[in-house]
């Protein structure tokens, strides 16, 4: 999101975000952070800069909304699963 964006969306507004990267400029950001808004983010990547941090109407749980029970036990699988493939190749 760009300064127009932000300006068209407005204050008091909440914005989530749980990308791996922020989806907006820092600039146009941080001065619609000054307005009367709320963040949610998961890690301080998709925030974009721990100086946002500081604003109490920023929440970031700096963990992966991806770091879920099932996402390890899938992975634990797949890698089980491309080992036996391995080891009956050989």
């Amino acid at each position: 999101m760009h300064e127009a964006e932000f300006e068209q969306l407005g204050n008091r507004k909440i914005l989530f975000n749980t990308g791996l990267s922020p989806a907006w400029d820092a600039a146009p950001f941080e001065k619609w952070l000054n307005g009367d808004n709320v963040v949610y983010c998961d890690t301080l990547g998709a925030l974009g800069d721990e100086r946002f941090l500081k604003y109490s109407y920023v929440h970031c749980l700096q963990v992966s909304s991806g770091r879920t029970q099932q996402a390890f036990r899938r992975l634990s699988e797949k890698v089980l699963a491309n080992l036996t493939a391995y080891f009956k190749t050989q």
